[in-house]
């Protein structure tokens, strides 16, 4: 127990989760675009949100399946067209 209380008292908790919440207040307070540019992990947040609801709102299917799905519909970036071209598919 003594150990426990050393760490508790070298750690100090209640230091470490006012200054969290802190941070999470100064998040908060930005406009939502920059929460999702800066603090947002976003492999996570498709996995964990977006998966989520389009499991919800049209069918049952993994994140790999999603991700190919969204991905068709972007438009392929100019600087791969040599590759493509190459390789027969333009």
């Amino acid at each position: 127990m003594d150990t426990l209380r050393q760490w508790h008292e070298f750690l100090n908790p209640t230091e470490i989760f006012d200054k969290f919440q802190q941070l999470l207040y100064s998040i908060r307070s930005l406009p939502e675009e920059d929460q999702l540019c800066r603090y947002v992990h976003g492999k996570l947040f498709f996995k964990d949100h977006v998966v989520k609801q389009l499991n919800n709102l049209i069918e049952q299917h993994g994140e790999g399946y999603w991700k190919n799905e969204l991905f068709k519909t972007l438009p392929v970036s100019t600087d791969l067209e040599p590759l493509w071209q190459k390789m027969g598919l333009i």
